[in-house]
């Protein structure tokens, strides 16, 4: 192929930030006809929204996907568009079966295998692409900003939830050093920070998160709240 398809899932809202400071802009929950958005701030779309007609990027000159792995992860994401994950799966293990050589085509094989393990319920799986993806040297120039804020958010909830707090703080730190994150995301880095015993750190962005949904009239998260009340009690013994 001359150029390559794009086919990541764009499902986060991203607000700017300065990245010395984290200073927070709340931005209202998605609505639910594009996403969903849990109380744990994981956001999961309806595919056939956030996989929308495969678009041109020339991010990545001269790196382009072949024909035979573009037409794999197109029939995976079609049957994904209509939540077909069985076939989504089998497209997604054709591809793989390949073996190709192709750095763009083992990219997004990745993406691919992110966004089909994690609406097939396989967690581990989805972690474990997301990490390969963030981890390649495409990742800055084959994603756009919000799909690599995407990534590294969706990358956060899952280390919190298997309690890898390090692998969190990484992957939201890098959120703060792309300069863009959410409100959510703040909230999820937060208690990274204070699953892994940083108190300091994660009573701050928990108090921003809840200061700047406040400011926007929004309802703050109860885990931003229950983080602040609980860094105080731990820096006070």
């Amino acid at each position: 192929m001359d150029k390559h398809s794009r086919y990541a899932l764009r499902a986060v809202l991203i607000v700017a930030v300065a990245a010395a400071t984290v200073t927070l802009n709340a931005t209202p929950a998605p609505a639910e006809s594009d996403c969903v958005m849990r109380t744990d701030g994981w956001i999961g779309c309806d595919p056939a929204r956030s996989m929308p007609s495969p678009a041109v990027t020339t991010a990545s000159p001269g790196i382009a996907m072949s024909m035979p792995v573009g037409k794999l992860l197109k029939a995976a994401f079609d049957a994904g568009a209509k939540r077909d994950w069985t076939t989504a799966q089998a497209r997604l293990a054709d591809a793989i079966a390949m073996q190709s050589s192709n750095e763009m085509d083992q990219f997004e094989i990745n993406v691919a295998a992110s966004f089909i393990s994690i609406n097939s319920g396989d967690h581990p799986a989805a972690l474990a692409a997301y990490r390969r993806t963030v981890a390649s040297p495409l990742f800055s120039t084959a994603l756009t900003s919000p799909e690599q804020s995407g990534t590294l958010k969706n990358s956060m909830v899952l280390c919190n939830e298997i309690r890898d707090y390090k692998g969190a703080i990484a992957f939201g730190e890098r959120m703060i050093a792309n300069g863009a994150i959410d409100n959510a995301s703040a909230v999820s880095l937060a208690l990274a920070y204070f699953g892994d015993g940083d108190w300091a750190k994660a009573q701050d962005l928990a108090q921003k998160a809840i200061d700047a949904s406040v400011a926007a009239g929004i309802k703050p998260s109860d885990t931003a709240l229950q983080i602040v009340l609980k860094s105080k009690a731990a820096q006070a013994h």
